[in-house]
């Protein structure tokens, strides 16, 4: 072999390296865009009681199999996770089945309206309504049915836990492990009118053994609401926001000395003008929901601030 094929030889044995290297690199964004789920269309009557025992979640076909992402990425998880996905005129419907052969383990302690739900078992589901891999909605239930939820924007690591949706759910331990059925209404949401594909994504987690299961992007260098690993959810029909109108009237009520009664109340109202513009208007606000910073104490020599 003279030089020439030489040097040939190894400029062709790095091109193909580096062909296999952008393979691989591209082996994520392809396993996300392979996972696919039908949402199934429903007419009669659902109740988010965590029964999962209509006849339409027993018609449903599940989304496909999770796969573990802790403590052995790749793997299948120890215990089965089926999801069933339902829509009708007005609302997306999740059904959750967690098998788990020992029921009486599940670790559920958690009962307050966004409280740190992951000390427990849990269920997460995050959608991307635009279809733009970057903003969405976070859902997440434990056992006892407390619920909390969150907007993502640009993917970040943590939703915001500051919005709080309208949405109805249930969960229940059963003799086989436990089940949530969970009632978004499209109201409730903004999104791209006449979309009928979402980004989906669903994580279970199995505290006592410090398990993680995901159905896209079950990497450990993905987190969940990474939405550009998201998955898709199809058969979406072309539903509406309808007014995009949110009244939250407050009264307050004060016994004072003497006997003297103060009555006092107000009134916020949020309107959508479009799916990414909000308007809001609030009389006499109700101080009682502004977040303050945490009282902390410092027992060093420099300032905290």
């Amino acid at each position: 072999m003279n030089g020439r094929s030489l040097i040939l030889s190894i400029r062709i044995a790095g091109f193909a390296g580096l062909l296999a290297i952008l393979n691989i690199l591209h082996v994520p964004q392809i396993f996300a865009q392979s996972q696919k789920a039908q949402a199934f269309h429903v007419t009669e009557h659902i109740r988010a009681d965590g029964k999962l025992d209509e006849p339409a979640w027993k018609a449903a076909v599940p989304i496909g199999n999770l796969v573990q992402v802790l403590p052995k990425e790749g793997d299948s998880p120890s215990e089965k996770t089926e999801v069933r996905v339902l829509v009708s005129k007005d609302s997306l419907f999740f059904g959750i089945a967690c098998h788990d052969r020992s029921p009486e383990s599940i670790i559920a302690t958690q009962l307050t309206r966004d409280a740190e739900l992951d000390v427990d078992d849990n269920i997460s589901i995050v959608i991307d309504p635009f279809f733009d891999h970057r903003n969405g909605f976070f859902f997440k239930i434990n056992p006892n049915g407390a619920r909390a939820d969150g907007q993502i924007s640009n993917s970040a690591e943590f939703a915001n836990l500051d919005w709080d949706g309208i949405w109805n759910a249930h969960a229940r331990v059963t003799s086989d492990g436990w089940a949530a059925e969970i009632e978004i209404p499209f109201k409730t949401l903004r999104f791209k009118p006449g979309q009928s594909v979402w980004g989906l994504n669903i994580q279970r987690v199995i505290k006592r053994k410090n398990e993680t299961d995901r159905w896209a992007g079950g990497r450990r260098d993905i987190w969940l609401t990474n939405l550009a690993e998201a998955g898709q959810l199809e058969g979406l029909p072309n539903v509406r926001q309808g007014m995009g109108l949110d009244i939250r009237p407050y009264g307050l009520m004060v016994r004072k000395e003497g006997n003297d009664w103060s009555v006092d109340g107000g009134l916020d109202v949020s309107k959508n003008l479009a799916p990414n513009l909000n308007a809001s208007l609030t009389i006499n606000t109700d101080f009682a929901e502004t977040e303050v910073d945490a009282r902390q104490v410092n027992l060093t020599r420099f300032d905290l601030f």
